[in-house]
């Protein structure tokens, strides 16, 4: 890439970020509360709501599907090649059975600290309703 295309990639960067910082990191305006989803991206923005979450859930669910069918595949390998039967079988069950479970500790694990922070946020607001009542 030239260098000219590059300063016009950052110049366009700079403008459009500080355009969207004017418009979403201050206070709602009216334009932002009426409208669903500028609404949804003054909270992302501002980090009220957060997507690791969801996306670390669809994750899980990616691992543990990816432990089933491979530990799966890896058990019928095993059958279907005398000369590596048991390495594979076992590896295959190993993973089919320990597989999701080591996944779900993992993944437990690093949901704790997420509902830590969305837990402190709440106390936060609540605390924040209470002062200002």
């Amino acid at each position: 890439m030239s260098p000219v295309v590059t300063v016009i990639i950052l110049v366009l960067a700079l403008a459009a970020t500080i355009a969207l910082a004017i418009l979403f990191l201050r206070k709602k305006s009216e334009a932002v509360k009426n409208s669903k989803f500028l609404n949804w991206v003054h909270d992302t923005v501002n980090f009220r709501s957060l997507l690791i979450d969801k996306i670390l859930k669809v994750l899980y669910i990616f691992e543990t599907c990816v432990c089933i069918i491979g530990g799966l595949i890896m058990f019928f390998y095993g059958f279907a090649y005398i000369r590596y039967t048991a390495s594979i079988t076992l590896g295959g069950l190993g993973l089919l059975i320990l597989g999701p479970f080591v996944v779900r500790i993992l993944f437990e694990m690093i949901m704790m600290f997420i509902t830590l922070v969305q837990n402190s946020s709440d106390i936060n607001k609540k605390m924040d309703q209470l002062i200002n009542k």
